[in-house]
């Protein structure tokens, strides 16, 4: 017996460690399980393992310790062990959904696909009919790139489910992973159709992809269909925004004049369009969208904001020829006047609108863009200080108020009057 106090002092190591691990584990379990993630992170996943099964022996229940555990066997590549641990817990709780997507997801990376599906539709049969079962399988089928499955299982979910919404989103969006657009702008249809509200999304996501080969074609063949058969304005929506977003301006404007004289919408669809494109700095076609308005509704309730955006967006247009024949690009330059012509038949407009529109909340904003430009444009001072002058009495404490303050500070500077400038600036 030789040998006896060195298997003595071995057995009394192997004891205090044990006594050490769960003394370790009774007062800090969180640290032991940092302990683990770090042999993990360190790629020592063997001396994680042993801690994450301490872990969960001692806290049976933990999804955490179970989770990690899991991932760290499919790190390792040990399937059989990893379909054994998730069996166990299956058979603990069977009607969770995610234990069956965790098994079936272990079967198809070990490359058995035919059991990943089986286990999947498994929870389908033996869980109670749910819309959210088929939504987490389907889950688990796509993050495994499984998608013809994903698309099967979503619509059997979509048969037996009240709400259709979510399994035409999810379709929808799984057709556009895959490259199907014209599937997925079906879906996205018949979504408009059980809840036209959704358009705004159902827009945000087609902005997405429309740009892509072939997609705008299929989409917009797609969205005519459910234009002609289901008679709803979101489509004529829909299909303008396809146009405008594909830059086939005139079939937008075509649409959007349709979808006014169809659904009888006294030029509101004319003036939304038309706020759009300005919006979008597409100045031509807003100022052609607010001056069929003018001229072929005279009598709707947009028909003064539209003169208003008229002559904004022709301001717009305008601006832009001008500068592009202005030297702004060098360090130095002087202003010199271009288009005249053309911008005092815009003030002219603006001071029409006033005339026309008496005290209407617009006409501050007209009586500023005037003095606009007369000051940036025409480079005419004295017209554009009587202006701001105007405005600063009106509404001294508006946002145009301050604007004209300072705009009349800055014309102060270039008459060399630095005293009316300080006081104009302290104003």
């Amino acid at each position: 017996m030789k040998n006896f106090p060195i298997i003595f002092i071995t057995i009394l190591l192997i004891c205090a460690l044990n006594v050490k691990v769960k003394a370790q584990l009774k007062s800090n379990p969180d640290d032991y399980f940092r302990l683990g993630l770090t042999y993990e992170l360190a790629g020592q996943f063997e001396k994680a393992e042993s801690i994450y099964r301490q872990l969960l022996d001692f806290q049976p229940s933990n999804y955490i310790y179970f989770d990690a555990l899991n991932k760290n066997l499919m790190n390792q590549k040990k399937y059989n062990e990893s379909i054994l641990l998730l069996e166990k817990r299956k058979n603990e709780t069977p009607n969770d959904v995610n234990l069956y997507g965790l098994i079936g997801t272990t079967y198809y990376i070990m490359g058995n696909s035919q059991k990943a599906y089986e286990t999947w539709e498994e929870a389908l049969q033996k869980i109670p009919a749910s819309g959210v079962a088929y939504h987490v399988i389907a889950n688990y089928a796509i993050e495994n790139r499984a998608f013809d499955k994903a698309i099967e299982y979503l619509r059997q979910g979509n048969e037996i489910s009240a709400d259709k919404t979510s399994f035409s989103s999810d379709l929808a969006n799984i057709y556009i992973s895959i490259m199907k657009f014209k599937d997925a702008a079906n879906e996205f249809c018949r979504l408009i159709t059980m809840h036209p509200e959704e358009l705004q999304m159902v827009i945000s996501r087609m902005a997405s992809y429309l740009t892509k080969p072939d997609a705008s074609e299929q989409t917009i063949e797609v969205v005519k269909e459910f234009q002609e058969s289901k008679k709803l304005v979101e489509f004529y929506d829909l299909l303008s925004f396809i146009y405008q977003t594909i830059g086939k301006n005139d079939d937008a404007f075509r649409t959007v004049i349709e979808s006014n004289d169809k659904f009888k919408r006294d030029g509101m669809s004319i003036f939304v369009y038309g706020e759009q494109t300005y919006h979008n700095r597409n100045f031509e076609q807003a100022s052609e969208a607010f001056n069929y308005l003018i001229n072929n509704f005279p009598k709707s309730q947009y028909y003064p904001n539209a003169k208003i955006n008229y002559a904004k967006s022709l301001e717009a247009s305008l601006d832009q020829k001008a500068d592009g024949k202005s030297d702004y690009w060098k360090p130095v330059t002087k202003t010199v006047p271009v288009f005249i012509s053309e911008y005092k038949q815009l003030v002219k407009a603006y001071d029409e609108f006033i005339k026309g529109y008496p005290d209407n909340s617009i006409d501050l904003e007209c009586l500023f863009r005037m003095a606009e430009i007369y000051r940036k444009r025409t480079i005419d001072y004295k017209k554009a200080d009587s202006l701001y002058a105007k405005l600063s009495q009106i509404t001294p404490n508006t946002n145009y108020g301050m604007l004209s303050f300072n705009a009349r500070g800055l014309i102060a500077i270039m008459n060399n009057n630095l005293g009316d400038a300080n006081n104009f600036f302290l104003k």
